[in-house]
C-alpha cells in the first residue's frame, strides 16, 4: 500500500502530539530535561 506524502504528514501530525503527551506524562515528575 502506497502512502501519499500528504497522508503521511496527516498521520504524523495526528500521532506526534499524543506520543509527546504520553512521553511527558510517563516521565517522573520533577525531571525537566
Amino acid at each position: 500500500m502506497y502512502v501519499t506524502p500528504s497522508r503521511f504528514l496527516f498521520l504524523t501530525n495526528a500521532f506526534v502530539p499524543q506520543l509527546r503527551f504520553i512521553f511527558i506524562c510517563s516521565r517522573p515528575r520533577g525531571i525537566k530535561n
